[in-house]
């Protein structure tokens, strides 16, 4: 006998039981969620879900696939996902993101205040994804050594020495230099003003840059340097003989 496609459709489908009823009209569950994932009711998934995201009753291996399937698929729903995890960042909530972060968050270092952020939380969020190179002067800003050795490590000190000279952190610059930090003229003209800066940098024979020469003249004439005669007599030593006389015959 032949079945036409409405009667076939009819015989292939899935009718809940009257306890699957039941417990989807009962309180939000873990079984009511497995129930609705197998009957396919994608409403009520996504209800279970809104109401998971302020609760901390589940841990994030007990969920079914649908949740983490639903958030991707859903547009609306994966904005609230996010919403979320920004809120929980933002607040040190460890906990909740123990809990509730099955997907990693897009752009998850431009959610962080570096200078608010927890060690414990800061260690979570790496393990998902190291800081990139270019928030290192956020890194260096915050002055959290701890955090900023794991930074170099992952990075190089060369690439890093940068953001410390830049954020004028003497202890930040002086990890690099000893990890062994190259091109080391090239932070000179970050480590004029500083007197601690320049005779940390200075230690380690760095060549006398023209640049670096420019930069403590400009610094000095907004009386911004430290210790001008040590940056002078070093500049002096390294071949710039010439551009200090020049200078004095123009300016006394």
């Amino acid at each position: 006998m032949d079945v036409d496609d409405d009667e076939w459709d009819e015989v292939c489908a899935i009718h809940a039981t009257v306890e699957q009823e039941a417990l989807l009209d009962g309180p939000l569950s873990l079984r009511s969620l497995r129930v609705a994932d197998f009957l396919g009711r994608q409403s009520y998934i996504d209800k279970w879900i809104e109401m998971w995201l302020s609760s901390d009753k589940w841990q994030s291996d007990e969920l079914p696939l649908c949740i983490k399937e639903s958030l991707i698929c859903d547009k609306k729903l994966w904005d609230k996902y996010q919403l979320s995890v920004t809120e929980a960042i933002l607040r040190n909530d460890i906990d909740w993101m123990r809990v509730h972060c099955i997907i990693q968050p897009a752009r998850i270092w431009s959610i962080v205040e570096f200078n608010e952020l927890s060690d414990e939380l800061f260690h979570y969020l790496w393990e998902m994804e190291p800081v990139p190179l270019d928030l290192g002067v956020f890194m260096a800003h915050d002055r959290h050594f701890v955090k900023w050795k794991k930074f170099v490590d992952w990075h190089g000190p060369t690439a890093s020495a940068e953001d410390a000279a830049q954020q004028q952190w003497f202890e930040g610059l002086r990890y690099c230099i000893e990890e062994g930090a190259e091109n080391l003229e090239e932070l000179l003209p970050h480590c004029i003003r500083s007197a601690a800066l320049f005779g940390l940098l200075t230690l380690y024979n760095p060549k006398a840059t023209v640049a670096g020469w420019e930069q403590f003249q400009l610094q000095k004439r907004l009386k911004r340097v430290e210790d001008v005669l040590m940056v002078e007599e070093w500049f002096w030593c390294n071949g710039f003989q010439n551009a200090v006389t020049n200078l004095e015959e123009v300016w006394y």
